[in-house]
């Protein structure tokens, strides 16, 4: 019983009680409202990605840095509603559920599409947005025509780690499964290297990417010769605190947001 006790003060003293509550959000001393910390990795246009010039819908990361893209529009539409001020901060994908976990962010607004196992890490809000999945190659290989995933059987396949696009490289039949990379310019990268010969991402992604990189293209499968399911984006939150009211408030914020003024977004950041 004594080392009980003993083992209960420690734990009060180390850990205010063995509970880990979150702790008061930060205010902004300049406009008073509280800050709506938002991590992405700004590696995913047209969803986010970074850039030195300032524009009317960019938030700014750092001196000379600043972040654009449909997930910021969202962001700052939500921050809006929210009565709040945004904050983007830009987290290394693979390191996002630390930053929730620790309350670093808020809330992971960052082109996610969660993996199976991810969903018992965090919990999301409904979908923002839906995206086809499709796949890059290569302009110059065979599999630039092939109309069908099962065509890709037996070549090296990759996608983002933790992403439900990941989960998808499955659905073809003896395909090699390629190691999950931690975002889209080591995805880009690895197929340009042609250390894999395909990656799996979302159209809108995809579209971003070849028109950057002139040598790939973007194969899209014949109507049911596809992916089995769309990617849906969702917002990321820590464990557990769904019935809290900060996201009540997100979701009721995120449903306000119309569908046309999803689609102006979207038009923006793909312009």
């Amino acid at each position: 019983m004594k080392k009980l006790l003993t083992a209960v003060l420690a734990c009060t003293l180390l850990l205010g009680g063995c509970g880990s509550s979150a702790p008061e959000r930060a205010v902004s001393q300049t406009t008073g409202k509280t800050y709506f910390k938002v991590g992405m990795d700004c590696d995913d246009a047209p969803f986010n990605s970074q850039t030195k010039q300032q524009t009317s819908s960019s938030v700014i990361i750092s001196d000379d840095s600043y972040s654009v893209g449909y997930d910021v529009n969202i962001a700052r539409k939500l921050a809006e509603t929210m009565g709040e001020e945004i904050q983007v901060k830009k987290i290394s994908r693979d390191t996002l559920k630390d930053s929730l976990d620790k309350y670093d962010i808020d809330v992971i607004i960052s082109a996610l599409s969660p993996s199976e196992a991810l969903k018992k890490e965090m919990d999301f809000t409904k979908p923002y947005y839906s995206s086809e999945r499709v796949l890059v190659v290569r302009k110059d290989d065979k599999a630039a025509k092939y109309k069908d995933i099962a065509q890709f059987k037996g070549l090296k396949v990759a996608a983002l780690a933790n992403s439900s696009f990941d989960d998808a490289i499955n659905e073809i039949k003896e395909v090699k499964h390629a190691d999950a990379l931690k975002n889209t310019t080591e995805l880009v990268k690895a197929l340009t290297d042609k250390k894999v010969d395909a990656i799996v991402v979302g159209k809108e992604s995809a579209q971003s990417i070849v028109k950057k990189n002139k040598d790939l293209v973007v194969v899209t499968p014949d109507e049911k010769k596809g992916f089995s399911t769309k990617a849906d984006y969702v917002i990321g939150v820590k464990k557990g605190t769904t019935d809290e009211d900060f996201f009540e408030n997100l979701q009721k914020a995120l449903d306000g947001i119309s569908k046309e003024d999803k689609e102006t977004f979207m038009k923006a950041a793909i312009a």
